[in-house]
């Protein structure tokens, strides 16, 4: 079995650059997620609706400005493909189901510090910590979208908080791709943080 899955991996990553191979399964997820996201919210709004609730106000989002919606949506898109791009690659690396806990570890270490921080944040936002945390790429889709809610934030500071974001993210998929390529030919069990500096990994 393992033998054929080796052969099918050989294929495509011969037929497919790995940077498609890459996209398409974050892109593919992504999709799956959305998807079960809007059947709940439609089904939601339905029932807001029919009994005869302001979907709106009820969720409290009537008084905000399109701004927040905007960067909303701009900070989820980069923070998705920013860990969607760290768990793929740190998945392609591991070939059994028991190793992939150990190997996304680090990953959701940042992600309840993010949280961690966020929740301090909601009662402190101008705080120097929550500040300079918020321009850290792995934490500033939560940080610097809650700052921007609660105070107002410069717009160079916004600004610099998604170039330095975009700049994480483009170095990440230009690496990942290409762990990525000899990752998911790799089989048996491994040490993640040791194989991940192998150089037919990187180049």
């Amino acid at each position: 079995c393992i033998n054929i899955s080796l052969r099918v991996m050989e294929i495509l990553v011969s037929s497919v650059p790995p940077v498609q191979q890459l996209f398409g399964k974050i892109i593919g997820v992504a999709l799956v997620s959305l998807t079960q996201f809007f059947v709940f919210f439609a089904v939601a709004f339905a029932a807001l609706k029919t009994s005869g609730q302001e979907v709106w106000r009820f969720l409290g989002l009537d008084h905000l400005p399109a701004s927040i919606f905007v960067y909303a949506l701009v900070f989820f898109l980069l923070g998705y493909l920013l860990y969607a791009v760290l768990f793929a690659v740190l998945g392609s690396l591991v070939s059994r189901v028991e190793d992939v806990q150990p190997a996304i570890t680090p990953v959701m270490m940042l992600v309840v510090a993010a949280f961690m921080i966020a929740m301090f944040g909601l009662n402190a936002p101008e705080a120097a910590f929550v500040t300079g945390a918020s321009f850290v790429p792995f934490f500033a889709p939560m940080l610097m979208f809650l700052r921007i809610g609660l105070v107002s934030v410069p717009g160079w500071e916004v600004a610099l908080c998604l170039v330095l974001l975009a700049a994480t993210t483009a170095l990440l998929i230009y690496f990942g791709a290409k762990v990525y390529r000899g990752g998911v030919l790799m089989y048996g069990r491994m040490n993640i943080f040791k194989d991940v500096n192998y150089p037919h990994l990187i180049f």
